[in-house]
C-alpha cells in the first residue's frame, strides 16, 4: 500500500509538470521488480487508453492544465473494477476535452521522419521508452523529433522532446 501510495504522488507530480531530465546522454529505465499500478487516460472522443507496465516517460507530456480529474483505486476495489490487471493499483487521468493525443508513429509521421528510421530505438527528453507503439502523447506538448546518434554507442535513435525539456 505504501508503493502505490508513493508511486501515486510520483505520478501525480510527473503529470503535473514537475518533471526534468537535466541528462544529456540518453537514459535507459529497465523494469525492476516493483509492481507498478495500472494506468487509465480517459480523453473525450477516445477509448479508454490502459497503460500497463508504462514508465514516467510516457506521462511526462501531460501537461497540467489538461489534467481535469485523477482516481486512485487501490487494494481490492482495484481488482474488483478492473480485474488482474488492477492488483497493483489504477490510477485514473481523465484529460480535458480539448486534449489531443498522437501515437509515436503519428508523431514520426507529422514530423516528418523517414520511414526507414521509424525502427529505431525511440527516446522521449533522453529517456528509451521500452514500447513505442503503445506510447500516446498529448500532441501540443510535442517541441522537435530528432534522429540522432547516441555517441557511446554509435547507435542511431529517434528522440522525442517535449515541453520538459530543459
Amino acid at each position: 500500500m505504501k508503493k502505490i501510495i508513493v508511486t501515486t504522488a510520483l505520478i501525480a507530480s510527473l503529470a503535473i509538470n514537475c518533471f526534468s531530465q537535466t541528462n544529456l546522454n540518453p537514459v535507459v529505465h529497465e523494469d525492476h521488480a516493483v509492481a507498478n499500478p495500472l494506468y487509465i487516460l480517459k480523453v473525450k472522443g477516445h477509448p479508454d487508453i490502459y497503460l500497463d507496465g508504462i514508465t514516467t516517460a510516457y506521462l511526462s507530456t501531460i501537461k497540467q492544465n489538461t489534467i481535469q480529474s485523477m482516481e486512485v483505486w487501490k487494494d481490492s476495489k482495484s481488482v474488483e473494477k478492473f480485474g488482474e490487471k488492477g492488483k497493483n493499483g489504477v490510477i485514473q487521468i481523465t484529460l480535458s476535452d480539448t486534449t489531443i493525443l498522437a501515437t509515436t508513429d503519428e508523431l514520426l509521421k507529422k514530423f516528418n521522419i523517414k520511414k526507414r528510421y521509424r525502427k529505431l530505438p525511440v527516446y522521449v527528453d533522453n529517456i528509451q521508452i521500452s514500447n513505442p507503439s503503445k506510447t500516446f502523447f498529448e500532441a501540443s506538448s510535442i517541441k522537435s523529433i530528432t534522429v540522432s546518434t547516441y555517441t557511446d554507442t554509435r547507435q542511431n535513435i529517434i528522440n522525442i522532446f517535449t515541453d520538459n525539456t530543459r
